[in-house]
């Protein structure tokens, strides 16, 4: 007899939820093939969702005695089948990628409210994602065009010219893509299977039918007279009420079982006519009523307070689960990578069933602590490979000016200079950096280079490599616009002499890796359909690299995975049922993510059309999360706060945490015990990452280095230093480290604060006794020629500029006051005193000094805060010492004379009269009390004294009431470790 011929048609199977789906189907294949010849099973076809079902069947049998194997065939495959010839082969996903983004560039030009043209290639996926459903929801162009947009805003009905683009996508004329041949294939192999049955068996096994084209193929297969469907996760304890409820895709498609239902009816079948495609096993039967009863459509969830007190055995039920909340993401991550860890130990296979792609990556980075690397099934994006960084680099770099820091980037990059000698070029890229680092933000890396160039080089290797990296820098701006293949090979050819390096002429980029391998073939297929993609921009090709550098993953090296542990893909999860599943990321957000919008069709025109609704990727994630949760044992795992915000448990977990917490003593029992065994893990994890060692408290850094190491010299404004954070001139004056400054970074105040004062310095430098004031208009005429010296952003510029603007007549205004007690006369002049003795001396930089008869006065710019009187008091000697200097005789070439007056000028604010008078956060801050500088500069020898003094300690963060401390030397000082109550005694060894 033949197989399936004693059971009625239509046949469709499924397998409970909870299941091993790979291993069961196996089994149940055997058994439905038992007492036939062995040939019987080579001539079963058999139709399989996934690569990873195919695979997982193939190892199965490989772990069974000899035999023949089935013909395993993907569902997706079809599209390319070859057994009708006279179906066109399915154009490349690319090349229509690049059709339908012409076409939307074209769009976007006529009218831009559909987004920028750097949204071009994702609008053009959008597109395609939606002829994708058409094809297999066998819906037309024409249905769009009789939609009802009486109702809707003019976004959606101007939506609807890409009605056009679509048409030419279609119909007979059109050549097919991957979705419409294959659902052209499945219905050519319809009306053939009607005419003349396979004489063999035909299964269809992991699809719940979700997409059109494999609902009808799992109709007719279901119909054969040797064909059956075995569905996975198929929910036997939902009873015959909830299946009817389920009627409406607006409150039935969230559901886990929707899709299932749909196809049944498609087959003219209720729930009660799947069968079982092998014995059930009762050892889980609890948990899958719980959970079903947990996932009741939303209508019917009354049913909870009917049915919930009937479940049996709910201790039984959540006795091998746990519910992990951990504080953030990364503590989730840590904790599921230790439980990996203890699986491998114990000899568990065990998987992380998730959607989001970041906590899988930080999985696996946890998991390198104990060098394991889990099969990760979500793979890596080719963009974040190792090649894809390098060549993303390149193509953000096309038709601009090298920057910075994308250069450094890119010098140290390993594979830049991989194939020549790398010492050489980690040595010049680390002085190609440090030049840098001396130089002002916003300068032309021109310039720098041209420095760096001017240096003598020590050897012919190093003269080499400052040759190519000039024939580097140079080339970049040529190609700012092509065809796209000119672009691809600009491109590869970029990245191959980055690879050679300086020491070699010919060579090929590598591709020996499985990432460099998928990004050669990235390239050719660039190349083979670069007609399609017209002219590009160098900004064009980059939207259209990263655009499709994301959607391609790389598979991991098979041999350095571990083949006990795993991270699954939701869907790739359904298959296999290891012997511990931790379902991670349980939020809201992230499962289920939150639906992309569809920038062509809303909600209703969706509807009216007949095609799938929003919810529909919901309930597949539900249909996954079913299969996950009823696992033997399950850890449950989410983060309580995301992206430092409190983050929302996943609709699903909500309902099962709210089902057992109505059932009483018993259900909130269960409820605890999860939690427990969730803290368990997590304090696991506390205490793993607890020090080894209980370690005395560290104290403070209060170093005593010997006399002759103590600092000899200081400036005026690191006097305030010495006072509040004396660590920090030990570790600037004793130990000589200075900070580095940030390759890029955009110092704007220290920046605006020097612009700003050598424009007061040009405005005023010739001004004499007997010249006027300076107009508004000439100090704006040097603001801007000063700030057009400089490479700067355009913005930031302005903003200086529109600041001076807005003060300047105030300003001047006030300069007129200034005039009355004295001429500008020195600017930015530099000044130094040794005191009595020959052991110390105090430098200063004046901005300006005003004279009149005989008499001085100190003039401080701050673009910035200005200190107030308490604070000059106490902390910023700053102008008092620099006033005694000028008193002293302690500048070059200006007389020594009594300082009448010193102020503080605060410039780049406009600022109202009031606050002049005020005082408060005033344009002009004055500093009345003269016998102030007397007294500052006494305490100032008092505390050369005391810091020359070998038992001074340098003690860290030494003034409590200041909250201004630098943050350059933190880490040096170890700050964290201790805190302010931290005592500073110090054994005199510690120094």
């Amino acid at each position: 007899m033949a197989p399936f011929a004693d059971h009625a048609r239509p046949r469709v199977y499924a397998m409970a939820p909870g299941c091993d789906f790979v291993a069961g189907f196996v089994q149940g294949l055997r058994s439905q093939l038992a007492g036939q010849p062995p040939e019987a099973m080579a001539r079963t076809l058999i139709y399989v969702n996934t690569r990873h079902t195919r695979t997982g069947i193939l190892s199965e049998f490989a772990n069974l005695p000899p035999g023949f194997l089935p013909v395993l065939r993907l569902v997706a495959d079809l599209a390319n089948d070859r057994a009708f010839p006279d179906i066109p082969g399915p154009v490349s996903p690319l090349r229509r990628k690049l059709e339908l983004s012409q076409a939307v560039a074209k769009l976007l030009e006529n009218d831009q409210r559909f987004g920028a043209r750097s949204a071009t290639f994702d609008l053009a996926d959008s597109l395609a994602r939606l002829l994708d459903e058409m094809h297999e929801e066998g819906v037309g162009p024409d249905r769009l065009k009789e939609l009802d947009l009486s109702e809707h805003s003019e976004h959606w009905a101007r939506s609807l010219e890409f009605i056009d683009i679509l048409e030419r996508h279609w119909g007979l004329n059109a050549t097919p893509d991957h979705h419409s041949r294959q659902r052209l294939v499945v219905e050519r192999l319809v009306e053939s299977w009607q005419v003349q049955p396979p004489d063999h068996p035909v299964i269809v096994a992991g699809s719940t039918g979700s997409r059109g084209a494999t609902q009808l193929l799992m109709k007719t297969v279901s119909n054969l007279p040797q064909g059956a469907v075995v569905i996975p996760c198929f929910d036997f304890d939902l009873p015959e009420a909830a299946w009817n409820s389920m009627t409406d895709s607006e409150t039935g498609e969230d559901h886990p079982q929707f899709r299932i239902k749909c196809f049944l009816d498609q087959a003219g079948l209720t729930a009660s006519d799947v069968r079982p495609w092998q014995e059930m096993d009762d050892a889980d039967h609890p948990r899958q009523q719980l959970v079903s009863l947990a996932l009741r459509p939303a209508p019917i969830t009354d049913q909870w307070l009917t049915e919930g007190p009937l479940l049996a055995d709910i201790r039984k039920a959540t006795d091998q689960l746990t519910l992990l909340e951990a504080p953030g993401s990364r503590e989730e991550a840590v904790a599921i990578a230790l439980r990996l860890r203890m699986a491998v130990e114990n000899g568990e296979r065990a998987s992380l069933v998730t959607p989001d792609w970041n906590l899988a990556r930080q999985v696996t980075a946890a998991l390198r602590r104990w060098n394991l690397t889990p099969n990760n099934s979500l793979n890596e994006s080719l963009l974040q490979t190792i090649p894809g960084r390098l060549l993303h680099g390149l193509a953000t770099m096309f038709g601009h000016k090298p920057e910075p820091v994308p250069l450094i980037a890119l010098l140290k990059h390993p594979l830049c200079h991989a194939a020549a000698e790398i010492d050489l070029h980690r040595r010049m890229t680390s002085r190609l950096e440090a030049a840098i680092r001396k130089r002002m933000p916003g300068q032309d890396l021109n310039s720098v280079f041209s420095d760096f160039r001017a240096e003598p080089a020590d050897n012919g290797e190093e003269e080499g490599w400052l040759a190519w990296l000039e024939r580097f820098l140079a080339e970049i701006p040529e190609v700012t616009e092509g065809e796209l293949c000119q672009l691809a090979e600009f491109h590869i050819g970029l990245a191959t002499r980055l690879y050679l390096g300086s020491q070699l002429e010919e060579g090929e980029f590598p591709a020996v890796s499985e990432a460099e391998k998928a990004t050669i073939d990235f390239f050719e297929e660039l190349r083979a359909v670069s007609d399609a993609a017209g002219w590009l921009s160098g900004e064009d090709y980059l939207h259209l690299f990263r655009s499709v550098c994301v959607g391609r993953t790389v598979i991991p090296e098979p041999y350095l995975v571990h083949p006990l542990i795993s991270i699954r893909s939701s869907i790739d999860a359904r298959m296999h049922c290891p012997d511990l599943v931790i379902a991670g990321g349980l939020n809201e957000g992230v499962w289920p993510r939150h639906r992309m919008p569809d920038p062509w069709l809303n909600r209703d025109m969706r509807k009216q059309a007949g095609l799938l609704m929003p919810e529909r990727r919901i309930g597949l994630l539900a249909h996954d999360f079913q299969q996950a949760i009823s696992a033997r044992t399950v850890i449950l795992s989410r983060s309580v706060r995301s992206q430092d915000k409190p983050a929302v448990p996943s609709r699903w977990l909500s309902r099962l945490i709210g089902l057992l917490g109505g059932l009483g003593d018993e259900g909130n029992a269960a409820l605890d015990d999860m939690r427990n065994r969730g803290e368990v893990l997590l304090d696991q994890v506390r205490r793993m990452e607890a020090p080894t060692k209980l370690l005395t408290p560290a104290r403070r850094p209060a170093p005593r280095p010997p006399q002759h190491a103590r600092p000899r010299q200081l400036s005026v404004t690191e006097i305030k230093t010495l006072v509040t954070d004396p660590y920090e001139i030990y570790a600037r004056r004793v130990l000589g480290l200075r900070e580095l400054r940030p390759i890029g970074a955009q110092p704007e105040a220290a920046v605006r604060g020097i612009l700003f004062h050598e424009v007061m310095h040009r405005l005023f430098e010739k001004t004499g006794a007997n010249e006027e004031i300076p107009t508004a208009a000439r100090l704006m005429e040097i603001a801007r020629q000063k700030l057009s010296e400089i490479e700067y952003p355009e913005h930031t510029r302005q903003m200086w500029i529109s600041e001076l603007d807005n003060m300047a007549e105030e300003f001047l205004q006030m300069e007129s006051r200034r005039r009355e007690m004295g001429t500008p006369k020195f600017f930015e002049r530099s000044g130094r005193i040794v005191l009595p003795g020959g052991h110390f001396t105090l430098s200063a930089r004046a901005d300006r000094i005003d004279c009149l008869d005989g008499e001085l006065a100190l003039y401080d710019y701050k673009s910035g805060t200005i200190p107030t009187p308490a604070r000059v008091r106490q902390l910023d000697k700053q102008i008092p010492l620099t006033a005694k200097m000028l008193e002293l005789g302690g500048f070059k070439g200006i007389p020594a004379g009594h300082v009448h007056y010193a102020a503080y000028i605060r410039i780049g604010r406009k600022v109202s009269e009031e606050e002049v008078v005020r005082g408060g956060a005033s344009l002009v801050a004055e500093i009345v009390d003269e016998d102030q500088f007397d007294k500052a500069w006494e305490e100032f020898q008092e505390l050369v004294t005391w810091m020359l003094d070998e038992e001074t300690p340098f003690t860290s963060r030494a003034f409590m009431g200041d909250d201004e401390y630098g943050e350059a030397y933190h880490h040096l000082a170890r700050f964290g470790e201790w805190d302010f109550t931290t005592g500073i005694e110090q054994d005199a060894d510690d120094a």
